[in-house]
């Protein structure tokens, strides 16, 4: 995965602009779904904003913030600049296990994720310094 296929996130004129884009690179990638997250500081502390590709049923689900806060891809990714490959094993060994089987039955088995500041890609600013981008497939 090379910062310049999300160099174009930044031309991306509207909301399903940018979801096209983000499309294509989750299909280069070989992956089925995507979900990119937006942390933005609000006065009780981060607001999440994502545009994914999810079931809408996992979309549903996925509005508790909480779930993020407690999310150990997310946890790795709030305090390291490094991409991270999950698993199940990934949550297992954070003793989030149960948060894993959650997201399992909508295609979220196995992923990438990666944050990056905001300004590599040229994003509006009134969202924090960093987002996170995950792709995800089934397991079969």
């Amino acid at each position: 995965m090379n910062l310049e296929h999300f160099e174009g996130f930044g031309a991306a004129q509207n909301r399903e602009e940018l979801h096209k884009r983000m499309l294509a690179v989750t299909h280069l990638l070989d992956f089925e779904l995507f979900a990119l997250v937006v942390a933005e500081k609000v006065h009780t502390g981060i607001k999440y904003v994502s545009l994914t590709n999810a079931p809408d049923a996992w979309v549903e689900r996925a509005k508790d913030n909480s779930l993020a806060m407690d999310d150990p891809v997310h946890t790795h990714l709030r305090s390291s600049p490094k991409p991270i490959v999950w698993t199940q094993d990934t949550y297992v060994n954070a003793g989030a296990g149960e948060m894993w089987e959650m997201g399992a039955p909508y295609g979220y088995k196995v992923g990438i994720a990666v944050t990056f500041p905001l300004l590599t890609i040229n994003l509006p600013q009134q969202f924090s310094d960093w987002l996170i981008w995950r792709a995800s497939r089934p397991v079969v």
